[in-house]
């Protein structure tokens, strides 16, 4: 069995292959790095559009003004609110006399 393995591996253990892979494979690039002025014009452009966008926000959600009903308004509604009730109650209370059944005596 170990001799089916060194034929297969060319004779070399597995480490060895990988750290000869590794050796010969091209130089790994240098990152790009970005200046300092230019992480600064990018953070201020940034900034500048948030600035915008919140400002647009603001705008938009202003608080919308209450109407206030007036004291004669209001004495109008409860009129007309009293005036379907007492309707309300008056048919109702025709149904019910209408309804009722006679008593014997």
């Amino acid at each position: 069995m170990a001799e089916l393995r060194q034929r297969l591996d060319g004779g070399a253990g597995q480490a060895a292959r990988k750290s000869a892979a590794v050796d010969s494979a091209a130089p790994v690039p240098k990152k790009r790095s970005m200046s300092a002025a230019a992480r600064r014009r990018i953070a201020a452009a940034q900034r500048k559009r948030w600035a915008e966008l919140k400002k647009a926000q603001a705008e938009e959600a202003a608080p919308v003004k209450k109407r206030k009903i007036s004291a004669a308004g209001r004495k109008r509604i409860i009129a007309a609110t009293k005036k379907r009730w007492a309707e309300f109650h008056a048919k109702k209370a025709a149904q019910v006399k209408k309804s009722a059944p006679k008593k014997e005596a």
